[in-house]
């Protein structure tokens, strides 16, 4: 099933993408939107390794390609996005911008929707598409994982992740298992959604072998290069992450679920003048 919902141009106070009809002077709250005080924004060459949108208490700066942009403006997960054009990963801009005092994270959202809607055009629309995933849930023997201070916990002391060259991962935290399945995500072929219906923190210690290898940008890096191979070899000194998953007492189920997308409708290549 597809949701179909008016095409808006930038996100809301609250974060989200505000899905009434609404023109651009009062999209994002009563009145107009929130605006960068002063913003430029320009298509550059970069062949940089980082793309992260640094905020001081003044202002704005990345030099990043366009994905990068609209996930931030959106509060996007990586699988979210869709309908982009074949460049949209490949072109980078600058954007350097100045807040005006006492801005929120919320308020920036707004206003690179806003900047994007118009130096760029950017249009787009949300839907709810019936989407192949995994979800997480409990496996029949039961929960194998301990809290902390539990009798046998292994005592995690702080939150630990490292991918090897040959695809083996090794993962450490005291997280809810909500975390842990969106840490699963970019290290499997689908999404995946948490069903265990299962609170608190526990302990997770994980050793396996990854389909393929994360977005560097989870962890505040660059996207992957869309040209480089997602897959890496399997070595066989661990298992793979689906049977690393059961021995602690869970499982990923292959399933169907709504999931939200926001899609492009349409976006200039080239920023208008600053």
């Amino acid at each position: 099933m597809i949701e179909h919902r008016k095409r808006v141009f930038c996100p809301s106070a609250a974060g989200s993408v505000a899905l009434a009809v609404l023109t651009l002077g009062t999209c994002c709250g009563q009145g107009t939107s929130p605006k960068f005080e002063v913003a430029s924004l320009k298509r550059v060459t970069y062949s940089g390794a980082i793309e992260r949108l640094e905020t001081t208490p003044g202002s704005v700066r990345c030099t990043c390609r366009l994905t990068v942009l609209v996930r931030q403006a959106y509060h996007l997960d990586v699988y979210q996005l869709v309908g982009q054009p074949s460049w949209f990963s490949r072109e980078f801009y600058q954007l350097a911008a100045k807040l005006r005092e006492g801005a929120t994270k919320d308020d920036i959202r707004a206003m690179l929707g806003q900047l994007l809607g118009e130096r760029l055009h950017l249009a787009v629309h949300w839907e709810n598409r019936e989407t192949p995933v995994y979800a997480l849930v409990i496996g029949k023997g039961g929960l194998k994982l301990k809290r902390p201070g539990e009798p046998g916990s292994v005592g995690v002391s702080r939150p630990r992740f490292a991918l090897a060259g040959d695809g083996h991962m090794h993962y450490e935290a005291v997280v809810p298992l909500a975390n842990l399945a969106g840490g699963l995500n970019g290290l499997v072929d689908r999404r995946v959604v948490d069903e265990t219906r299962t609170e608190g923190k526990f302990e997770i210690v994980l050793d396996a072998t990854v389909l393929q290898k994360p977005p560097p940008f989870l962890a505040g890096g660059p996207e992957p290069d869309p040209a480089l191979p997602a897959d890496g070899p399997t070595p066989d000194s661990a298992p793979s992450i689906f049977s690393a998953i059961q021995k602690l007492g869970l499982k990923l189920e292959p399933v169907k679920r709504p999931l939200k997308y926001l899609v492009i409708d349409g976006v200039d290549r080239d920023p208008t003048e600053n």
